[in-house]
């Protein structure tokens, strides 16, 4: 299990707050990232032409969902969750800003019809090893070295960004888009993985007579049964994928359903983690329809995205902005509507298609309310992202 206790904090450091914690910069590119990245879709439906240089259109939306906006959440996350983890530093200072400089210009070259494909190329593999080499470090030098799974889980990212570059330099054939889904199932592990700890520790937290139960088989189940999932969606019978499937979402519906307390869905900063679990399980029974023919299967894979990974980031976002700016954990009406029309997007975007609605028509819909959500986040929280923290402590 992660702890995710916070402890005495660190001394002041010599740099400037805004280099301290990852949390700050990185919330701010992703935040920005998950509005920009959506744009050119708008465009495309609008007839504009747009067109990725290096990815092309179609890859390049999905590579930068996963490894531009996810991997910037992520990293955010882990170098704060990993300091309060290990009571060790990760990166503050240069080294901090140099890794966001590289996760941007790992953005920027791919847009750019001048940059060489193999500068671009190697900005953006460089990215998760020096995250999951950050993140290492403090880990096993600390007691908490059962955490080396997620560093090992950004190198199994790393690996497969590889495969997508090594296809479009012609190594290969066919493996882009495998190792983009495998990548899909390994951010939905690590939010597994996380989940587990922090949705039973909030909703004591929030709820003090709640009991939320976990059991010690439903957990590693739980996990495993996605690292499964990554692995027989390369090479299993369909009938085979879809029974796999359905026994993960049973085994993830178990778990949710032992976190549930009163009061919980009254509180929107922990209904929203629990709204995005509950994306990853019908995500699951999508998943295990598709296999069988009975569903779309780009639709189902969004709402194991949209609906599960967007869903829970944009809950994380705003809760760890709040607790480590100094301020309450609580929402606003901004927030409330934030993660509504988040929802929505999921919702709209694996309904819509499905229902006979024209892609021309559903596209922009979704689009646009998935930038209105994050925008609202960007709205209330920028300000508190680029400022001391309010109660003067570090960080």
């Amino acid at each position: 299990m992660i702890p995710i206790s916070i402890g005495t904090p660190p001394p002041k450091p010599e740099h400037h707050f805004l280099l301290d914690y990852g949390f700050r910069l990185f919330f701010v590119a992703a935040g920005f990232s998950a509005v920009l990245l959506m744009l050119p879709l708008l465009f495309a439906f609008a007839g504009d032409g747009w067109h990725a240089s290096y990815y092309g259109p179609l890859l390049w939306h999905g590579h930068e969902m996963l490894y531009g906006f996810t991997s910037a959440v992520i990293a955010g996350f882990l170098l704060t969750a990993v300091r309060n983890w290990t009571q060790l530093p990760t990166l503050s200072g240069r080294p901090l800003l140099g890794l966001l400089l590289l996760w941007l210009a790992g953005r920027i070259a791919a847009l750019l019809p001048i940059a060489p494909n193999l500068l671009v190329s190697l900005l953006d593999l460089a990215f998760l090893p020096w995250l999951a080499y950050a993140l290492w470090r403090p880990i096993a030098t600390s007691e908490e070295r059962h955490n080396l799974t997620v560093p090992l889980l950004l190198l199994a990212m790393a690996l497969c960004n590889g495969g997508v570059h090594l296809e479009l330099f012609g190594v290969v054939q066919g493996w882009a888009l495998p190792a983009l889904h495998f990548s899909v199932w390994l951010v939905l592990l690590l939010i597994a993985l996380i989940a587990g700890r922090v949705v039973p520790f909030f909703t004591r937290q929030v709820l003090p007579e709640a009991e939320p139960i976990t059991h010690p088989q439903i957990e590693q189940f739980s996990l495993v049964s996605l690292l499964l999932l990554a692995v027989a969606d390369l090479s299993l019978p369909a009938y085979l994928v879809a029974l796999l499937t359905l026994a993960a979402a049973a085994v993830h519906t178990v778990r949710l359903w032992g976190w549930q307390a009163n009061g919980l869905w009254q509180t929107p900063m922990l209904a929203i983690l629990h709204l995005g679990y509950l994306g990853l399980i019908v995500g699951l029974l999508l998943h295990a329809a598709a296999a069988l023919g009975l569903y779309g299967a780009t639709t189902a894979l969004h709402m194991l995205t949209a609906g599960a990974i967007g869903v829970f980031t944009l809950g994380m976002m705003t809760r760890v902005t709040a607790a480590h700016s100094g301020r309450r954990v609580t929402s606003s009406p901004m927030i409330l509507v934030s993660f509504l029309m988040l929802a929505a997007a999921a919702l709209l975007r694996v309904a819509l298609p499905e229902s006979g609605v024209s892609h021309a028509v559903a596209m922009p819909i979704v689009a646009l309310l998935w930038i209105g959500a994050f925008a609202f986040y960007l709205w209330r929280h920028l300000p508190w992202l680029l400022a001391p923290r309010a109660d003067g402590r570090p960080g």
